[in-house]
């Protein structure tokens, strides 16, 4: 809702890095994390006799995940215009589960429109054009059955249709979805999970230099002063999630939260402590309230705001 100016993703994202996942979901000894879309360009260029893996992308609740299969999309799309076409879904939006993945395709409301399974079109199967498929949203699966063999039946389908497919799948998640399914994961060789990575130094000042281009070189000095003065619990914890990093410095440019919260003086520990309380009540306000609104309660499946604080 950023009006005054404008803001779109484009203007302050940055292609955060990504750590290449063994198949049991630890970290490759001898691999260092990559940029995402390298990561993303490495796969798409992959011989075609070489066989296809599932592109599986994991990370925390507001680490970037949904804002990176948008920005990917759009980059293909410039990138691989000849090679591949993006179509992004959001598996929130999904409600059916059917015995094949090609089968839940064709129940997607959207697709169900453009006769992406059957009917004239019939683009799935058409063996002159390749789609890198993105499920954004892994563990936010709204199927009827319990979550963890939907969940299962979903990435068994994902496999299957990669194995036998010509497209490309990415599939997105938190690692809070993968209990239950961790050994199918581990014993799923069709898999190149990668994990996203937190904003590091010279990403975030990155990130600052595109917010200085947008709102100017005083608010974003304000916002450097007010990360130096926070405890590091907030710089090294908070101030690196690309989504609470944008909160942070939208409720510092709007003076909710400012540098002279966090005293010096020992003696105002009390007040630096309250302080740090008043960074994390609006930043957990903000994500319940203004993230997603009623989906939250939705996805939840709980019924009262206070219930999902």
């Amino acid at each position: 809702d950023e009006s005054d100016p404008k803001v779109c993703f484009k203007d302050i994202y940055v292609q955060l890095k990504v750590q290449p996942l063994t198949q049991g979901g630890e970290v490759k000894q001898h691999d260092k994390p990559i940029c995402s879309h390298e990561w993303t360009r490495q796969i798409l260029e992959q011989p075609a006799t070489q066989p296809r893996k599932v592109m599986f992308l994991e990370g925390e609740a507001g680490r970037g995940k949904s804002v990176f299969c948008r920005m990917i999309a759009d980059w293909v799309r410039d990138e691989f215009s000849d090679a591949f076409i993006p179509l992004r879904i959001r598996l929130r939006d999904l409600r059916v589960l059917a015995h094949t993945l090609t089968e839940t395709l064709e129940a997607f409301p959207d697709l169900e429109q453009a006769h992406f399974v059957r009917g004239e079109s019939n683009w799935l199967l058409d063996k002159n054009t390749r789609f890198l498929i993105i499920l954004d949203g892994f563990d936010e699966l709204l199927l009827q059955r319990t979550a963890t063999a939907g969940l299962k039946d979903f990435l068994q389908q994902v496999t299957d249709f990669q194995q036998r497919s010509h497209h490309q799948l990415l599939v997105t998640g938190r690692p809070l979805a993968l209990q239950g399914v961790d050994r199918l994961i581990t014993q799923n060789k069709d898999l190149e999970s990668v994990r996203l990575e937190p904003i590091e130094d010279d990403l975030r000042e990155q990130w600052l230099t595109n917010w200085q281009a947008i709102f100017g070189a005083d608010k974003a000095q304000k916002f450097r002063k007010f990360l130096k003065a926070c405890p590091t619990q907030i710089t090294d914890t908070l101030a690196r999630e690309p989504l609470l990093l944008y909160l942070l410095a939208r409720l510092n440019r709007e003076d909710h939260l400012t540098h002279d919260m966090f005293a010096n003086d020992q003696s105002k520990q009390r007040h630096r402590v309250q302080a740090k309380l008043r960074i994390y009540r609006a930043s957990v306000n903000w994500v319940l309230e203004k993230q997603r609104q009623t989906e939250n309660l939705r996805l939840s499946g709980l019924g009262d705001l206070k219930d999902l604080r």
